[in-house]
């Protein structure tokens, strides 16, 4: 049997997805930051939530928070509808966002308008694998945390723990790349080279 460790829940998209794919999945164990989005998840289905950020430290970390949840009228920077999901990352979104911008102070207009900087509560994920003292090869890993994968695969390969993975589910977030973690093609390669079965996506913004 497995377990779904879900990092970065949001609306359990990738919940839904994913135990789709593996039948045998009997335990999922949810991490959501942003706690406006935590607030209005159903939590009723038999799975276990936190209102912690994974990261590879356990502790507090400041996060930027997306205030609104729902259609979002056109706007400076994407100039459209869209819905916004209640996301949330640990860098500045002014980093991110810059390039959209000519004008600084519509930059710091939009990011206060759209994002709260919070502090949040934090859990090193190793730590939390460790606790639940898996068997190798059984935990279905999805880590979709707005920057802060790099991180924590960094932490993961130093604590040996990979072993434990039988399947995982990155999202790369270019912005949040940082020379001492690796990139996405470090990582990548780390997975092929290490037989790791992995799925990526990556995004830019």
């Amino acid at each position: 049997m497995s377990i779904l460790i879900d990092c970065g829940t949001n609306f359990k998209q990738g919940v839904t997805e994913i135990t789709s794919l593996y039948t045998d999945i009997e335990k999922v164990y949810s991490f959501e930051a942003n706690r406006y989005v935590y607030d209005i998840l159903d939590k009723n289905d038999g799975n276990v939530y936190f209102n912690l950020a994974v990261l590879d430290k356990t502790g507090f970390s400041t996060f930027y928070a997306e205030k609104a949840i729902g259609m979002l009228q056109g706007d400076a920077m994407h100039g459209k509808n869209r819905f916004i999901g209640g996301g949330s990352r640990l860098q500045d979104p002014r980093y991110a966002c810059k390039s959209h911008f000519t004008d600084s102070n519509e930059l710091e207009k939009f990011v206060d308008d759209m994002y709260d900087r919070i502090i949040v509560p934090t859990i090193r994920l190793v730590d939390f694998i460790n606790f639940l003292n898996p068997e190798d090869n059984s935990i279905v890993l999805k880590l979709d945390v707005e920057g802060a994968e790099y991180q924590i695969l960094k932490d993961m390969k130093k604590s040996n723990i990979f072993n434990k993975i039988k399947k995982l589910h990155v999202e790369f977030h270019e912005w949040g790349r940082n020379p001492e973690y690796g990139d996405n093609r470090y990582w990548t390669d780390y997975f092929s080279k290490n037989k790791i079965d992995y799925v990526s996506t990556g995004m830019m913004v």
